[in-house]
């Protein structure tokens, strides 16, 4: 790996010398990185003291219609002076002083701000003309606690062209909420508790830290000046230029930082802790450190040894330099995933730190992953932010694309690239053939709760996959060309999909890799502005030598529409198999409904559609045709591209769940597995066999079910063996815990016997960490707590008190999940509910998923949701989050009996879980009814015929 270390860093170095350093990456020329400005003194009267009409009390305006949740236009901020000393060691108040320039665009008499959670001191508020000019007297304030709104009413109309400043002090406060600018916490070595003070903004959190322009196309430079005692460091977006001494205040010192790029409020990010780092510079000498507790800053080598080569690659793939005079990565407790503030990215220690100690190789390739993630925003997103929520995908399904080319540059044995059509195509095509889930990736988003919703995996996943296809509509040089177009043109500035399906179309255009006679707007608004995807059937003549192709859209349920969509068509055949040659061969425009198709081979030679599934949809064939397949599959695997047996056994699975094959057919075909050597087949499998197992597991046939599958997955095992092995690739690592994730979920002798086995030797000896290797943990933990009793348990839970890698406290907080004692699952979610716990509130959700997970837990968690929905509401979880749970432990209810104990759940806890949510919940259930009705009888006759029924496979 340091080999590929220094390719990274010389690649980028001859890149930069060729385009002669346009940016200073050390800062000191950078236009916007300025002298700092003098701190005021922020210590004043606490605010009961302070005159009571003076302050900023909710003076409620009238409800303005929905459709009017955004600011008034005439203004734009151009710079802000922000100011803040957070009082994390005492009351947790946050003194405040903000100065904000800004540009009249249309005539005004007052001005309109996003303020929550935060008190103004009336007095203090200025607005004079910039340069030093006349003030504007405030005549008075009011707030509109709905939208936000904080409105200074001036004595005079504010002049179009002029520029104006309006400063305030005021006062805010550091929650524990997880939100804003807020207080988390962690316990030392000496057992202290040890407090924090970071950020979290998006999308609309930094009006709770000052007053601002709170919207991602209002972009403004920002000077930040931070206060702290002075046995604790303060980071922000850019690099300190000044600490002075607080003026009254021993022991306390302001840090003033260099002037940041144009950027949103959004991207903001301020960090008071007693946190270390470790630091390197770029090959182009960009200073780059990771942050963290001193108990884990050895766990952050990992992060600084390839986020520089991350981002070093985008520089060079994208040919654009980062932007910022400085990149930190910082990790914390209490916080959720990761944060791509620009130049500051804040992580969970679970998605940051590595620990080779304790963690595997799923736990690395997800750091690499969230890793390549943020640092793809520093382009997508930071250096072009969307214009409005409604275009989040613009930033999340591009870092969502761009975290696999990041991390297969990096790590390039892992074949990582792969996994994108198998964790977000594959994962979201069953959620947008769902009504209930299904909605354009572009679509109205002016409340906060709708803006929230646009974080799903709609705008990730489906994002990241239809970016997938367009890389393969144009060719890779081709995409990436038009996207540093794209990023050139709209630095530092916001953008619509239009704005880049121009440069998409334009590339396409002078390479000759899209006709003259299309646009990527025409292609791509039928992927984005519609919702759901198509699936194209290809049914051949009777000689094979042509085909229709048509197009409808894919419903799990069958629903009849009409959407339609441009769909590129490529295939290849098994006379003359070309799996390389993914550009489209042919499009299907949106006014076809059929195509047709020649120079097929004759009808014994199989034809496979959408070559590497680069393509947003699935393909049905005849009847014969899928013989053909599985014929192939069953002699000779190796002879389909593995991508395309992994989309063939997807959607041959998924449908037949949509009703139109037959699962006798899925339970036949799927046998071919017993030769399938390759991971992306497998993994496309077992996802579509999980629903199936969650659907019978309560059954009385399910026996049978299990004998089948194990069936399949033993002659994986054995190939695999149950021990680790470190000296195979990626690839046949990850093979390996799949199948004994399966075996011994499936409870097979072999595998369960040696994981109880393992336990009990690393319960003889608690302080080996090498006893159980680290790719085997998950499974090797939950089995023998579920194969164990209150012993297994208890010893998982004080390995879980004592742990410090937040990893590894997952690992135990899911296994511990697997007991099949109903009363010790019980206990257990008592715990992860209870004030006094040593769970996390945070966790408390994870606890509760992993015990529904548990066919014994499921039971379990909907009595402990019954008996205990309306305090759970009140003391831990919003409205939304019950709703969540209900959803959860409901996702595999099958019979009208479950059904009906949802109505009665919403009766007893109308006012945390309405009807509407009920609806969204039975819609679920019905759905596995449908399924149950249509599909249980006819698996469990294949499965007698077959003699499942009767085998044995231990």
């Amino acid at each position: 790996m340091k080999q590929h270390t220094t390719y990274c860093s010389l690649t980028v170095g001859l890149f930069l010398a060729i385009i002669g350093a346009a940016v200073a990456v050390e800062g000191v020329n950078h236009p916007y990185w300025g002298s700092p400005k003098a701190p005021r003194n922020l210590l004043r009267p606490s605010p009961s003291k302070e005159k009571f009409t003076e302050r900023s009390l909710p003076k409620k305006l009238p409800k303005a219609p929905e459709t009017e949740w955004r600011l008034p236009t005439a203004l734009k901020p151009i710079h802000y002076v922000v100011q803040l000393q957070p009082l994390i060691n005492g009351n947790y108040s946050i003194l405040g002083h903000v100065e904000i320039e800004m540009e009249v665009l249309e005539p005004t008499s007052n001005v309109t701000l996003h303020i929550n959670s935060i008190t103004t001191f009336d007095s203090t508020i200025m607005v004079a003309a910039a340069g030093g000019g006349a003030e504007v007297s405030v005549v008075s304030t009011s707030y509109d606690s709905t939208y936000d709104f904080f409105t200074v009413d001036l004595a005079e109309q504010l002049q179009v062209g002029q520029n104006y400043i309006i400063s305030m002090d005021f006062e805010g406060y550091l929650d524990n909420n997880g939100y804003g600018f807020y207080r988390a916490s962690y316990v030392n070595g000496n057992g202290e508790t040890v407090y924090l003070a970071l950020t979290q903004f998006e999308s609309e959190g930094a009006r709770r830290a000052f007053p601002c322009f709170d919207e991602p196309s209002l972009k403004a430079t920002f000077d930040i000046i931070l206060g702290r005692e002075d046995t604790m460091i303060a980071l922000s977006n850019t690099p300190v230029i000044d600490t002075t001494p607080i003026e009254g205040q021993p022991g306390w010192s302001w840090d003033s930082y260099a002037t940041t790029v144009v950027m949103p409020s959004y991207l903001l990010a301020f960090v008071v802790s007693d946190f270390v780092s470790n630091t390197t510079t770029t090959s182009t000498g960009l200073p780059f450190g990771v942050w963290a507790r001193q108990q884990k800053i050895e766990t952050a080598q990992y992060a600084l040894d390839k986020g520089p080569d991350v981002l070093e690659f985008f520089e060079i793939y994208l040919q654009i330099p980062y932007a910022m005079p400085k990149m930190d990565m910082l990790s914390s407790t209490d916080f959720g995933g990761a944060m791509e503030n620009w130049g500051l990215i804040i992580y969970s220690e679970s998605a940051m730190l590595f620990d080779p100690e304790v963690d595997g190789l799923s736990d690395k390739q997800g750091t690499m992953l969230v890793m390549a993630h943020e640092i793809a925003h520093q382009w997508f997103g930071n250096l072009v932010t969307t214009a409005w929520w409604s275009h989040l995908w613009l930033n999340e399904g591009f870092a969502s694309f761009m975290e696999y080319n990041g991390a297969d540059f990096c790590e390039p044995s892992w074949n990582i690239k792969d996994d994108l059509l198998l964790n977000d195509h594959h994962y979201v095509f069953e959620l947008d053939s769902m009504a209930l889930f299904s909605h354009p990736i572009i679509r109205t988003a002016e409340t906060p709760t709708q803006v929230d919703m646009m974080f799903d995996s709609i705008t990730y996943s489906k994002g990241a996959s239809i970016n997938r296809m367009q890389n393969y509509i144009l060719t890779e040089g081709t995409f990436v060309k038009g996207l540093t177009n794209y990023l050139t043109m709209y630095q530092f500035s916001n953008a619509y999909q239009d704005y880049l399906f121009e440069h998409l179309t334009n590339a396409g255009h002078a390479d000759g890799t899209l006709s003259t006679d299309m646009t990527m707007k025409q292609i791509m608004d039928t992927w984005t502005l519609q919702a759901g995807y198509p699936l194209i059937t290809v049914n051949r003549s009777a000689d094979g030598t042509s085909a229709s192709v048509s197009q409808k859209r894919f419903w799990t349920n069958h629903e009849d529409t009409a959407e339609t969509w441009w769909v590129p068509i490529t295939y290849t055949t098994q006379d003359n198999p070309n799996f390389d040659n993914t550009q489209p061969m042919m499009w299907m425009a949106d006014t076809d409904l059929e195509i047709t198709v020649d120079t097929l081979p004759t009808q014994d030679q199989w034809v496979i559609f959408n070559i590497q599934e680069t393509g947003y949809f699935r393909v049905n064939y005849d009847d014969n045709n899928w013989d053909l397949l599985f014929q192939q599959l069953a002699t000779n695997p190796d002879a389909i591209h593995p991508l395309n047996r992994a989309q063939i056994n997807d959607d041959y699975t998924d449908i037949s769940r949509a009703g139109l094959l037959s699962y006798s057919s899925v339970m036949e075909k799927m046998t071919y597995l017993r030769k399938e050597t390759a991971l992306a087949p497998w993994i496309a499998a077992l996802n579509n066999f999980d629903y199936m197992d969650t659907m019978l597991q309560r059954t009385r046939g399910y026996n049978a079910f299990k004998n089948y599958l194990l069936d399949l997955i033993i002659p994986l095992y054995e190939s695999t063996g149950f021990e680790a092995k470190d000296d195979v690739s990626p690839q046949e690592q990850k093979k390996h815990m799949i199948a004994i994730a399966w075996a011994c979920g499936l409870g097979h002798k072999d595998c369960v016997q040696n994981s109880v086995a393992l336990y009990e030797e690393w319960m003889k000896n608690p302080d080996n960490k090498r006893i159980i290797h680290p790719n085997m943990k998950k499974t090797v933990y939950c089995t023998a707590i579920a194969e164990g009793g209150v012993a297994e348990w208890d010893f998982a839970w004080s390995k879980y008190m004592e742990s410090e890698a937040a990893s590894e406290k997952y690992r135990l907080l899911e296994a511990m999940a697997c007991s099949r004692d109903s009363d010790v699952l019980s206990r257990y979610l008592e715990m992860a509910f209870s004030r006094s716990s040593h769970i996390k509130k945070d966790d408390a959700h994870m606890v509760f998923t992993s015990v529904t997970k548990n066919t014994v837990g499921r039971d379990a968690a909907w009595n402990f949701l019954r008996n205990n929905g309306r305090s759970i509401s009140k003391r831990i979880y919003p409205s939304k989050s019950l709703r969540d749970l209900v959803k959860i432990v409901t996702d595999t209810f099958n019979t009208a009996e479950e059904s009906a104990q949802i109505e009665k759940f919403q009766r007893l806890h109308s006012k945390y879980f309405s009807s509407v949510y009920a609806e969204e919940v039975t819609s679920i259930i019905n759905n596995n009814i449908l399924w149950m009705d249509r599909n249980y009888d006819i698996i469990m006759k294949w499965l007698a015929e077959h003699g499942y029924d009767t085998a044995n496979q231990n």
